[in-house]
């Protein structure tokens, strides 16, 4: 992530021997960032007065494994934003082989793998098991580490079923009939048709043949 490092000095000319050190600012930044352990991207060279007061440090945004910390003093009045990103390494689910779209995935097919988790990225899976008997989304090469855009759940509904369109009021459910306009799994929002009146509902798959128009 590119973050544009913005610096403001107040103070006017700043001197080697009135500078708050590198390596302090760095602390600072990596106290407040979201993930542990973090590092700071912080040029040695930067140069800001000295602080005389207790560095204050908030988030500013994140994305991801990466986020921007604002680092800023009172005495005197300057302001620092500092890249920080998570390092260390991670146990994720990786893909032993390629597989093609709309593949189930089996045992064989996955494994644990030590990963930095910058490469890990957002979201990765840690346990096997959690991917088992999902569907990959597209193709996807040997070695991948999985996410949660790369698989689905298997459809339990498919397009031109016949469903049961359920609708939860305070008091009662109302069931009608209706038809899949899309597969879907459990979980899933897909369109379908109310076959007395023809309208088109978004719903949420419940199970084979029934889905729920969340209120």
């Amino acid at each position: 992530m590119k973050v544009k490092l913005v610096i403001a000095l107040l103070l006017g000319t700043v001197t080697a021997h009135a500078t708050t050190p590198v390596a302090q600012l760095r602390a600072a930044a990596e106290q407040a960032a979201p993930f542990t352990p973090a590092a700071a991207s912080l040029d040695p060279r930067v140069q800001v007065a000295r602080c005389e007061a207790p560095l204050q440090s908030e988030l500013s945004s994140v994305r991801g494994r990466q986020a921007t910390v604002l680092v800023r003093c009172t005495q005197p009045q300057w302001t620092l934003y500092v890249p920080v990103r998570a390092v260390g390494r991670d146990q994720v689910v990786v893909l032993q082989r390629s597989i093609a779209g709309d593949t189930v995935i089996r045992a064989e097919d996955v494994a644990l793998a030590s990963r930095t988790v910058l490469a890990a990225g957002y979201g990765s899976f840690d346990d096997p098991g959690s991917v088992i008997g999902l569907h990959s989304r597209r193709a996807l090469p040997a070695g991948r580490v999985l996410g949660p855009a790369d698989v689905t759940q298997p459809a339990v509904v498919r397009r031109g079923d016949q469903v049961g369109i359920e609708v939860q009021t305070a008091a009662v459910t109302i069931r009608m009939n209706g038809e899949a306009l899309a597969d879907g799994g459990v979980g899933q929002r897909i369109p379908v048709r109310n076959v007395s009146s023809g309208r088109r509902l978004e719903a949420i798959v419940r199970s084979a043949g029934t889905v729920e128009v969340p209120r």
